[in-house]
């Protein structure tokens, strides 16, 4: 999938030594390089892998090293160290890394997707490839490495038949998805929305959708989530655009969803398109997946998929851990949203919370501290303790610093804990029968200690 001679092209680098001319994909992790890789050494704020590279070439098949680093860490020339696989040095790893995926992008011809948006990337990504796979040998970034080193390394698992590039890019910064598509140069992106993210880089939501916009000097073709009126806003401006939206609400949109209802096994909805329409049963939950899957089915269709194949494509798809999972646990429900928050997710999760309710039950939110909001750090949490008092939530239970300040806002019944592994102790004590459980939190804040601790007190 990477060959020697990419690497030298791509990056002017030299061969100190050649054995294996080919290998299955770049690794930048010792830990978790194997047989066939070839390891390129990072050296970042607090880690160098050239501190790694006797272990990583003698379990993959070669390194791509800075010389000039790895002799300041090991006080020996190079050829003096004992190498088993090939070895390459470059005057920068980092920028070497950015050339190998830039050269693998330009080889290929076939379609390539960016997913770009506030909330729902990683899913709308799998999704999308999902459907693609149906009918194109696609190729996806892996899990959620949409990042400057993840998106380049996921490149080089490309194949030389490989027809469909979906990409996901992801953003915390004014620039990053402009860098994200020099690298790799989308035709079409898919936004999914436009939410209060990574507001301590961004300053304000206008910032975040000037940023994720960046996409637009790139991509000849948006497929955009008409819902998202501050996002239709800006596209509606960019007449140099093609535009393909999808909704829930609007009848003018292109693709739109309908007779939304939720079964034990998911969600079913029909989707309309061009006067035809057909029945999807998915495995996944909440009006935010009926979202992403309206992303990938309107990418299929763009592509010329027939609905038989699109179905397929959503219908085979399990989801993804801790991203909106729905546990039946001896008659209570979890909605189990431990992976990621942010406002925007916060409350789309809360009303979906409120929608699926009944009144045999009580509506619980078990919600940790969001991260990375800022100076509106405490706005935020102080906002959404309101908005969860007017969705009406019987029982609020506040994990972390800043949701403290949340709770405060919050008129019914709540309880407060300083950490995930105290909630998680108490969160067992007080469910019912028929209770809806809402668990959500900033990766950092470990959520998931709560749903197991439910899991295993049942």
């Amino acid at each position: 999938m990477l060959t020697v001679n990419e690497i030298i092209a791509a990056t002017g680098g030299k061969i100190v030594k050649l054995m294996s001319k080919h290998f299955k994909c770049l690794s930048t992790d010792s830990r978790t390089i194997q047989k066939g890789e070839i390891f390129l050494a990072l050296k970042g704020d607090n880690f160098d892998g050239h501190d790694f590279v006797h272990k990583a070439i003698n379990i993959g098949d070669g390194a791509i090293i800075n010389q000039n680093v790895l002799y300041a860490q090991h006080n020996v020339p190079i050829t003096d160290l004992d190498f088993k696989g090939t070895l390459i040095t470059v005057d920068d790893t980092l920028k070497a890394l950015y050339q190998i995926g830039s050269l693998k992008r330009q080889n290929f011809k076939g379609p390539v997707f960016a997913v770009i948006g506030s909330n729902g990337k990683t899913t709308t990504k799998e999704l999308t490839s999902s459907v693609l796979s149906q009918r194109f040998k696609t190729l996806k970034t892996i899990g959620n490495n949409n990042n400057h080193i993840g998106l380049p390394r996921s490149l080089t698992y490309m194949d030389s038949d490989t027809e469909c590039l979906v990409l996901e890019m992801g953003t915390n910064k004014p620039g990053d998805i402009k860098q994200l598509c020099e690298i790799a140069p989308p035709d079409y992106a898919i936004i999914t929305n436009i939410g209060f993210e990574h507001l301590e880089g961004f300053k304000s939501i206008e910032g975040v959708r000037d940023a994720e916009l960046e996409v637009l000097s790139f991509a000849s073709v948006v497929i955009a989530n008409k819902d998202d009126k501050f996002l239709m806003e800006a596209l509606n401006k960019s007449e140099y655009h093609k535009k393909i939206t999808y909704s829930i609400n609007d009848d003018t949109a292109d693709v739109i969803a309908k007779n939304i209802k939720t079964s034990p096994e998911g969600n079913i909805f029909h989707v309309y398109y061009e006067g035809k329409h057909i029945e999807l049963k998915t495995k996944l939950f909440g009006l935010v997946n009926i979202y992403n899957c309206l992303s990938a089915i309107t990418a299929g269709l763009f592509l010329g998929l027939p609905f038989d194949l699109i179905k397929r494509g959503i219908e085979s798809y399990n989801g993804m851990p801790m991203r909106y999972e729905f546990l039946k646990i001896k008659d209570r429900t979890i909605i189990n949203d431990c992976y990621n928050a942010n406002p925007s997710s916060m409350k789309e999760a809360i009303k979906e919370l409120k929608r699926i309710s009944n009144k045999n039950g009580r509506t619980i939110a078990v919600l940790g501290d969001m991260f990375e909001m800022g100076d509106e750090t405490l706005n935020k949490h102080i906002e959404l303790g309101r908005f969860v008092n007017n969705e009406e939530i019987d029982i609020l239970v506040g994990t972390g610093e800043m949701m403290l300040y949340a709770i405060n806002e919050f008129k019914g019944q709540k309880f407060y804990f300083k950490n995930s592994l105290e909630t998680a102790n108490f969160i067992p004590t007080i469910t019912k029968p028929q209770d809806i459980i809402l668990v959500k939190g900033s990766r950092g804040m470990k959520m998931e200690k709560v749903t197991e601790a439910i899991k295993n007190a049942l």
